[in-house]
């Protein structure tokens, strides 16, 4: 069913569930311990539209073209909105009670909505003018002291969010040591803080993945969960107790926040240092299906498929991670920027392995026009061009590299 408009078909004021909604004041009310939460316009209308189809499926595009009818946008903002408004009436995707997801099609609700005496059930009562006039009053300072309050603290809490994300994605071990200190500052003054307990989590997986004995750097190969696994490393009492740490924290996040892919790509990341490889697999599916641009995700999942050796399934997800990237690349530089070059020089030698030579040419010229004279992207094409006898292509690669940056084993 495709609702024509949202405007709705059933009272202002309806019951769902356990929660009694008020569509003029985009608000419900908890019929449990009478909660009240406010959402977004863009939300209600969301609710409306399920709502007005009943229990039949509403299409996405319907949904898209209605809620966003100026304005081009992804399925990825149609599915914040839904996370949102599954959050707000404590539902998730993985167990709805609320909002069922119909793949490829939509949604549609799980119950339908009643009507209601709304002089019984009117979400907000109070005797008399002087009362509303007091309480509006009361309400009115409480509501400016808290959110200069919530405001003030939630701009210290991003702020440190944000460089704790930066020193995180830099992986030295001391940026790495250095972002665990944020998150847990953050946690301290905020223990809900989803974010923080995501990144608290990533954080203390990497830590025990890049750094198990001391500060020195890993060599190559020796900074990924399969070297991690096979080595042992982290099957130690110390790395254990790290993990299980990480563990906790991450489904806390899941737990708090279901669809929010920060929560979900923790998770997976730590299931995967534990060696629950299938478990992480359907965590970073979760996490791509929340939002298609968790090029995060995408990169750890193509890893487990290099663990289990099934590089022809890895090749289509790095390669779009790294398409994603691009789009993301104007939102988030400082992250895309390093990890870019190497998704493209990793598809390259995963084509090399497949024997597809040309596509692995492309991939390394592709990672070349990213990152001029990268030692590797380099050293591999000039391999490559020797192994079909372009011999004045390497040449002419060696010598260009040899000339602005200095010797190459590769060129030797």
């Amino acid at each position: 069913m495709t609702p024509k408009n949202n405007s709705l078909s059933v009272d202002r004021i309806f019951r769902l569930g356990e929660w009694l909604v008020d569509v003029d004041r985009n608000q419900l009310k908890s019929l449990g311990n009478s909660q009240i939460k406010s959402i977004e316009p863009k939300v209600m209308q969301l609710l409306v539209m399920l709502v007005n189809a009943g229990n039949d499926v509403v299409s996405r595009e319907s949904l898209i073209s209605t809620l966003w009818p100026d304005v081009v946008v992804g399925e990825d903002t149609l599915a914040r909105t839904v996370s949102r408004l599954r959050s707000v009436l404590g539902d998730s995707a993985s167990n709805s009670r609320y909002i069922q997801t119909i793949p490829k099609k939509g949604y549609a609700l799980s119950i339908k909505a009643e009507g209601v005496n709304v002089d019984s059930h009117s979400l907000f009562r109070f005797g008399g003018a002087k009362s509303w006039v007091l309480l509006l009053v009361i309400f009115s300072v409480v509501v400016a002291l808290v959110t200069s309050i919530n405001w003030s603290n939630s701009r210290v809490y991003s702020d440190s969010l944000n460089r704790a994300d930066d020193f995180y994605m830099k992986f030295t071990h001391d940026a790495n040591e250095a972002a665990i200190s944020l998150y847990e500052t953050v946690l301290s003054d905020s223990p809900d803080d989803v974010r923080a307990h995501a990144g608290l989590a990533n954080a203390l997986v990497q830590r025990v993945v890049r750094w198990p004995v001391d500060n020195s750097p890993p060599i190559d190969g020796q900074a990924s969960i399969k070297y991690a696994l096979e080595s042992g490393q982290l099957s130690g009492s110390e790395a254990l107790a790290v993990l299980d740490r990480a563990q906790a924290l991450a489904e806390r996040a899941a737990r708090m926040a279901p669809d929010r892919p920060e929560s979900l790509k923790a998770l997976g990341f730590v299931y995967s240092a534990q060696g629950k490889l299938q478990e992480a697999v359907d965590i970073y599916l979760r996490a791509i299906e929340s939002d298609s641009r968790e090029w995060r995700s995408l990169i750890n999942l193509g890893e487990i498929y290099l663990i289990w050796d099934r590089p022809q399934k890895a090749i289509p997800i790095f390669t779009q991670a790294f398409e994603v990237m691009g789009d993301r690349y104007d939102a988030e530089p400082q992250h895309v920027g390093p990890w870019r070059p190497a998704v493209g020089m990793l598809i390259g030698q995963l084509y090399v392995g497949q024997g597809a030579i040309a596509n692995a040419e492309h991939w390394f010229r592709v990672t070349l026009e990213l990152a001029p004279l990268d030692r590797g992207a380099t050293s591999s094409l000039v391999a490559l061009l020797r192994s079909k006898e372009d011999l004045a292509g390497a040449k002419a690669l060696c010598e260009q590299f040899i000339s602005r940056i200095g010797p190459l084993t590769a060129c030797e």
